[in-house]
């Protein structure tokens, strides 16, 4: 499903190197542009999530809604940025690790599992980690695959 990618072992996690030395990044123009799309992810995330807000038994649904949407998302512009503007390193980062980081939310989910797992809900916190993960990873090889199919089509 992930054929289009064209050797990158990284796309995913531009963060980590720059793909065309290899070598860590971590300048601090860079980590304002992470800083800055963060917070908006966030502000994002906060204005559809609002607090979290998980009692009794209920399934986090709004929280697996806006992850896998992410991943989804990341799923795309990691392969668009990828195939089409490798060199836009501080526009990748803003977008990708900055709001997509800001919009998903591990800590919502640790957080969401553990106040189920308190309240007795222990099948449906380990439901909601396991469908949460599965859905996340199916979201972004879809996203992936779909953005790499629409970049190969030859063009009219």
């Amino acid at each position: 499903m992930v054929a289009h990618l064209e050797e990158s072992d990284q796309v995913l996690d531009p963060d980590l190197s720059e793909p065309s030395t290899g070598m860590p990044v971590a300048s601090a123009l860079g980590l304002v542009v992470v800083v800055l799309g963060g917070g908006l992810g966030s502000i994002a995330r906060a204005a559809v999530l609002g607090p979290l807000d998980v009692t009794g038994h209920a399934f986090p649904w709004r929280l697996l809604v806006v992850n896998t949407l992410g991943a989804f998302l990341l799923g795309i512009l990691a392969t668009w940025f990828h195939r089409r503007r490798p060199g836009e390193h501080l526009l990748r980062l803003f977008c990708t690790t900055g709001i997509l980081g800001g919009w998903t939310t591990y800590s919502s989910l640790v957080g969401a599992t553990l106040i189920l797992g308190h309240n007795g809900a222990t099948t449906t916190a380990v439901v909601a980690v396991v469908v949460s993960f599965a859905a996340g990873l199916i979201a972004a090889a879809l996203g992936m695959d779909l953005t790499g199919r629409v970049l190969d089509r030859p063009e009219p």
